[in-house]
Parts: structure tokens; sequence; C-alpha cells
């Protein structure tokens, strides 16, 4: 397992929709990953709760904001409006971990989704990640901000974060570009037959705002 930093965003990402989108912006990207096919995915995980607890600066509170969307398959359905995300997302695993804000319905892409968002500590990282791993429409950014939310009003806001492509996946571009301008950290958590990353996408203004020289210095840009 090893860590990567790149101060360009567009020399990161081999995907043309990011590099047309950030190509005069300066955006940093700062991953850990992980090559073994054969790598156990918990190891992988506690390997990046670690590491961030030591790479990110104990100057400011840092907080991981998890964002959780879930399709509605039927309008009508009363179980899927009493589940809606969270109780759905506990069937499978243990949300004690999680400060839950409110749940509520929006419409992405022609279809309605419940839509929800919880804070935790930077120690639950290798938990959220499970989630992640579970759910290809989740996503978390960290962030100094107190985003917690109780009610709709803001909840509709913070769901303008995540927008979705013609197939109903997270579309990054869209979700970097927003937690950019909040000078927010986007995390993109991606794994394939031959590895396994999780990369922490920041204005590079603000890369030391948020990462020690501890982080940083000994990574030569790629």
């Amino acid at each position: 397992m090893w860590k990567e930093y790149n101060d360009n965003i567009i020399n990161y990402f081999d995907c043309s929709e990011i590099k047309n989108k950030f190509n005069d912006k300066k955006i940093s990207v700062f991953s850990y990953n992980a090559s073994d096919i054969h790598i156990i995915k918990e190891e992988f995980f506690n390997y990046c709760k670690n590491e961030i607890l030591m790479d990110l600066t104990n100057e400011k509170e840092v907080y991981i904001y998890f964002l959780a969307l879930e399709k509605v398959n039927d309008i009508n359905s009363k179980v899927e409006k009493y589940k809606k995300c969270w109780k759905k997302i506990s069937t499978e695993i243990d949300l004690d971990f999680l400060q839950l804000g409110a749940e509520i319905k929006v419409l992405k892409s022609d279809d309605y989704y419940y839509f929800a968002v919880a804070k935790t500590e930077l120690c639950n990282l290798d938990k959220v990640l499970r989630i992640l791993d579970m759910k290809n429409r989740y996503c978390i950014f960290l962030s100094d901000k107190d985003y917690m939310i109780e009610d709709e009003e803001t909840a509709n806001r913070i769901s303008a974060f995540l927008v979705l492509n013609k197939y109903g996946e997270i579309d990054y571009g869209e979700f970097i570009e927003l937690s950019m301008k909040n000078d927010d950290i986007a995390c993109r958590y991606g794994i394939d037959s031959i590895g396994i990353e999780l990369a922490f996408i920041v204005n590079h203004d603000s890369m030391y705002n948020f990462f020690t020289r501890r982080a940083l210095d000994h990574l030569l840009p790629l």
C-alpha cells in the first residue's frame, strides 16, 4: 500500500470529462492505493483510517460527511417511505458511529430518490469505507465546516452535491466542482480487478491548510 500526490487533477484522472471541466483550475489529488489483486479490503480500510489521522493537520477539526442516495422503486410504497435511507442501511451495517441528519425525497434524472447526510469523526473512516464499498450512489467529503443538518431546506441544498449521470451513477465531475467551490475535500473511492484507491481532491492553495507537511513533502508530484 502506498500514497500518491499530483498537483494537477487533469494529470491524475484519465477521464476526458474531468480534464475538460478542470483544465484551467488549480486542483490537487492526494490518494491511498493498493495494487495487490488479493488485497484484503479490511486491511486497506484500516490503512486509510490510520494514515488520515496522521496526514491531516490537527490545527482544525475536520469531519467526514457521508451522503446517501436510495432510489425509490415504488412512489406509493409505505415500506420504502418508512425505511428511506438510514433504516435500509442499518439492516446491513451498524450506524451507531454516525450522527444522522434529515432524510428527504429528491428528484434526480427523472427518478425519485431518498437523500440523507450524516457526520462522523475521521477515526471512523474504515467503517465509512465499508459502506461505500457496498453502495454505488453513496459518497463522502471532508470538511472543517458544520454541514450537520436537521431541516429539509438545508438537506435540499446539500443534495445538490449528488448529480447523477445517464447511467444513474454519481457524476464525480460535478461532485468535485461543488466541493471545490466550498473549499472542502472531495473523496472518490474506487476498486477494480487490479487495485483499490481512495483519492482526496482539494484546491491546490488549500493543501497545506488540510494536510501536514509530513504527508506531502516527501511525495514527489507524479
